[in-house]
């Protein structure tokens, strides 16, 4: 699809990702943990317990904990009868209660700042420099970044509830089907002419995050999509498609909304790439996947018809 980014613009970001692995320093830091993690200065085995751990069990790990600026060993840091953890990722049946005390969302790249210049940066300076960093220091700082998925909210569960089923389910009306979902697309996707990627790479090239503004009418274009896909009649048999496509889609505008605030966090934005990747590459494999399918139900495309690019 035209807002799919280039190989070139991927591999760019991807390397750029991994070098942001360098990225949690807080736990590692002698003056933090008072040598539980590190031995001499180098990480000692009881490491990954003391990173994963939940003190309090209130349901964030230490390291999140960090980043919300709670108390790691006060369940409820502020004292209002909610654990931390519900507060900050609550369930359904709680976001109603809790809505007005919410904290604010994390800001990773502050965060890392400030555990940079707390731990790394004084034994940079006391230890004579770069040299007084082991290759295991990093090796194990670069492994306890928080995931991509913990960056961002819980999935939207789409179900068969939420999209129309029709009774018409013959070929001609699977045809119809995937040609009207390429209708949407053409409406949406390929009015794009330029892609994320893109706009970030440009906005940290040129120093200018106010470029980032223009991801907001990519994002415009995945709701539009979104509801777009949702109001289409799907053929009984289909629908796991139509509910995958929609979490593909939904899933990726949060990637997006995340990557438009990269003036300010950056560097969630960029352990968010690699996940922006994987999801294009998940959702080409799906459509594939898919294409084949039809064919094997006598269902194809020319090369003339517009859902043809869906497939290849």
């Amino acid at each position: 699809m035209k807002y799919l980014p280039s190989p070139r613009i991927l591999g760019f970001f991807v390397i750029i990702s991994a070098l942001a692995g360098v990225g949690w320093f807080w736990y590692f830091s002698p003056s933090s943990n008072k040598s539980e993690v590190y031995e001499n200065g180098a990480l000692t085995a009881g490491s990954v317990n003391k990173i994963t751990a939940d003190a309090d069990g209130d349901g964030l790990q230490d390291w999140e904990e960090v980043l919300w600026k709670t108390d790691p060993k006060n369940p409820d840091s502020d004292g209002d009868g909610i654990f931390d953890g519900d507060e900050t990722r609550p369930a359904n049946n709680l976001k109603a209660a809790i809505s007005e005390k919410l904290p604010e969302e994390p800001n990773l790249t502050e965060a890392f700042s400030g555990a940079f210049a707390r731990s790394i940066g004084p034994r940079i300076l006391e230890e004579g420099g770069l040299s007084g960093i082991s290759a295991a220091d990093l090796q194990g700082i670069a492994g306890y970044l928080p995931s991509s998925d913990s960056l961002l909210p819980e999935p939207e569960k789409i179900t068969s509830d939420d999209i129309i089923i029709s009774e018409k389910n013959d070929n001609t009306a699977v045809k119809k089907y995937f040609s009207d979902l390429f209708s949407v697309y053409e409406k949406t996707f390929y009015t794009l002419t330029e892609d994320d990627f893109s706009i970030l790479e440009r906005a940290f090239r040129e120093e200018n995050f106010s470029e980032l503004a223009k991801i907001d009418e990519i994002i415009n274009v995945f709701e539009k999509s979104f509801q777009g896909v949702k109001k289409l009649p799907v053929p009984g048999g289909w629908e796991n498609f139509t509910i995958k496509e929609l979490g593909y889609i939904l899933r990726t505008k949060q990637i997006l909304e995340k990557i438009r605030g990269a003036g300010q966090d950056p560097l969630s934005a960029l352990i968010l790439l690699p996940k922006r990747v994987e999801l294009m590459n998940e959702v080409n494999k799906f459509h594939k996947e898919t294409g084949e399918l039809l064919k094997d139900k006598g269902i194809t495309f020319s090369e003339s018809e517009g859902a043809y690019k869906i497939f290849h």
